[in-house]
């Protein structure tokens, strides 16, 4: 009798946790939100469709940097940059919905580009030694240094410039943004954006592309917010000092790499835009709008005031506009952890075969028992789990590879010190009515002693062929 599906309803059972929060909420992060200081400050968390308010943080103090905080959906909580009270230095807290905080450490540091993997890592930038590099907090928040081909600390082509970062899961990258124009890969006026490739385990930067882009050549500008905008593409907003219609919201395609308009708000006060985000729930643009302490939607191609999404003077604080705030959205879905692949990637009917199936989940994922299971009706909308979304659609085939007579062999067990793990599937001669079939797999990752799911890999298509 098989294991897996014992050891899997078990773990379909464990509630994951997302700490309070709600998939598709956007949260705000302004130096102003209780109180006209710039350095003060508190997080609100919005719903973007209601408009209805929370405000479950008060500060005494924030780092004054842009990108300073994150959703993260291994940890279920939020990251962020601030001073709680006026007897705690600046730290990077870790928070629930509710207002309640653990401290991760980097006492009078200030952290910013905060970009999660889903997985247990989260990319940022550090204010130490060695500067303008990029970190990597692990799940058990310890920190290393991504390196280059040397070994060395890598450091981004922007130097001190760089502003933001945001993990890219189909192209296993990050997506780098400079806080101003510097000529980086274009003109002196550009926005600049950069992808940078990373090694499989995601510890070395092996490769790199850039791309520029001219917003408005005759002003002063920076960028001001970089989230996803959908598997393919992030949403960069830019603040420009013209209340103007301008190209204020920017699509970053990310492979191939490049740049377009997404649209151009214009209304009196735009100049004061902070913060921007997209809106999953709204599939629109979100602005944050300082001097009118609101939040106003864009759909693609839009200009002029937007839609109001909370009512004017309903966050921040009158008479406190143009200061630091950060938006991002809650995406409750954990990315990807890892990779599945396939060798050789078809088997025949006409004479059957067998497939390799390697997870490599990487080295944060030593130890975890993994399942793989299969489905042949495809991979969406795949099964919800709290936090996690199995990407495959249960049919009789993703039944049977979790019975005894599954046609994996080896479907459970144990990563290796690599993270890594094989297992096989093996078909016999079959019908030709079986040709064009795709069977999908996927590993499904468990901590091996609670049996939460702690993440799944992306799935690996098999074709059955002629």
């Amino acid at each position: 009798m098989s294991l897996a599906p014992t050891l899997l309803a078990i773990a379909l059972s464990v509630p994951q946790t997302n700490g309070g929060f709600t998939d598709g909420q956007l949260v705000l992060l302004d130096r102003a939100l209780n109180g006209a200081s710039s350095t003060s400050g508190g997080i609100a968390i919005i719903d973007p469709l209601s408009g209805a308010i929370t405000k479950p943080y008060s500060f005494f103090g924030t780092s004054g940097n842009f990108d300073s905080i994150c959703y993260d959906p291994y940890r279920g909580r939020i990251l962020f940059n601030a001073n709680p009270t006026s007897a705690d230095p600046l730290l990077l807290l870790s928070g629930d919905a509710q207002g309640n905080y653990e401290v991760i450490g980097f006492p009078n540091k200030a952290c910013s580009a905060l970009a999660p993997v889903g997985d247990g890592r989260v990319y940022f930038r550090l204010n130490e030694a060695p500067f303008d590099t990029i970190r990597i907090l692990d799940a058990n928040n310890q920190v290393s240094l991504v390196t280059d081909g040397n070994g060395q600390p890598y450091i981004p082509p922007f130097g001190g410039a760089w502003s933001h970062l945001e993990y890219h899961v189909a192209s296993n990258s990050l997506v780098h943004v400079n806080a101003v124009p510097n000529g980086s890969c274009g003109g002196p006026q550009d926005v600049t954006v950069r992808r940078i490739d990373l090694s499989p385990d995601g510890t070395q930067a092996v490769g790199d592309a850039c791309v520029s882009f001219v917003v408005e050549p005759l002003s002063g500008k920076s960028t001001i917010g970089l989230t996803p905008l959908d598997p393919q593409s992030m949403l960069l907003t830019v603040n420009v000092p013209q209340p103007s219609p301008q190209p204020r919201f920017l699509r970053i395609q990310v492979e191939p790499l490049a740049i377009s308009v997404y649209a151009t708000p214009g209304f009196p006060f735009a100049a004061t835009t902070r913060a921007g985000a997209h809106s999953r729930l709204r599939n629109q643009a979100v602005l944050y709008d300082t001097a009118g302490n609101a939040l106003r939607a864009f759909s693609p191609g839009q200009s002029g005031e937007g839609y109001l999404v909370t009512p004017i003077d309903s966050l921040g604080t009158t008479g406190a506009f143009g200061q630091l705030a950060d938006l991002i959205e809650v995406n409750t879905q954990a990315t990807a952890v890892g990779v599945l692949t396939a060798e050789p990637q078809a088997i025949g009917v006409v004479t059957g075969g067998t497939v390799t199936l390697q997870v490599d989940a990487g080295p944060t994922a030593v130890g975890q028992l993994h399942i793989v299971v299969g489905s042949l009706s495809g991979v969406s909308p795949g099964i919800s789990v709290g936090s996690t979304t199995v990407p495959l659609v249960p049919d009789t085939y993703f039944f049977l590879t979790l019975s005894a007579g599954s046609p994996l062999t080896n479907p459970i067990g144990f990563l290796d010190a690599q993270g890594k793990a094989s297992s096989s599937l093996s078909v016999g001669p079959l019908s030709a009515n079986f040709v064009g079939l795709v069977a999908q797999h996927a590993a499904v990752l468990l901590d091996p002693v609670t049996f939460a799911i702690t993440g799944v890999t992306s799935p690996v298509a098999v074709p059955l062929i002629p």
